[in-house]
């Protein structure tokens, strides 16, 4: 069990650690222009803490997925996760434990109703951004592009980089401020679409 230990640690920080956490940073960012007046103590820093390095973990969860979709052979400046000699296929199976980790790791830090809606932001992030990769496989597997047209690219890069990119850390903010509510959901859903279509094209 230490020898998995150990590997569990090695695949959870091999992408996270050494890259800015752009992700993270804007979600402080938000949470900061959401509680203009709050002081930071101990409790609120170690939960900020916390929020952002799950949201970096859970992009190191993706990169391990795009890149066994992709065969790709370099990220983050060194060889891909799966390509490591003693890897394989087995990058399905740890990409599975670190999201699995990064669930308990908010169970652990964070209670009631803001543990639920953390939880749940991360759950669409999973599922919204696991469709927008399979659309955009499904597009360059077939080689078909006859119906690829400005909205089918429009709805993949809603899918794979809006929500993740601009709307979750703007929702896990807003969770973590306790605001977190339809008016707020849906004010972040209409501004982050359009910006992170943008980033997308980018």
């Amino acid at each position: 069990m230490q020898e998995y230990d150990i590997r569990h640690f090695q695949f959870s920080e091999y992408y996270t650690v050494g890259r800015y956490p752009v992700q993270g940073e804007f979600m402080v960012m938000a949470y900061e222009a959401l509680n203009k007046d709050m002081k930071i103590d101990d409790e609120l820093m170690h939960k900020l803490q916390v929020m952002v390095s799950t949201t970096e973990m859970v992009q190191s969860y993706f990169f391990i997925w795009d890149d066994l979709a992709d065969n790709s052979k370099e990220r983050c400046g060194k060889p891909c996760w799966h390509l490591l000699d003693d890897t394989g296929f087995i990058a399905i199976n740890d990409a599975c434990v670190m999201r699995s980790f990064i669930n308990e790791i908010i169970r652990q830090h964070f209670s009631g109703e803001m543990c639920a809606n953390i939880l749940s932001i991360y759950d669409k992030v999973y599922f919204v951004s696991s469709v927008g990769q399979y659309m955009e496989v499904e597009v360059s597997k077939t080689r078909n592009y006859d119906n690829y047209n400005i909205e089918l690219l429009a709805k993949i890069n809603a899918l794979k980089s809006a929500f993740y990119s601009v709307k979750s850390p703007l929702l896990l903010a807003l969770a973590l401020s306790n605001k977190l509510n339809k008016t707020s959901y849906d004010i972040v859903d209409d501004m982050g679409l359009d910006i992170g279509v943008l980033i997308q094209h980018h």
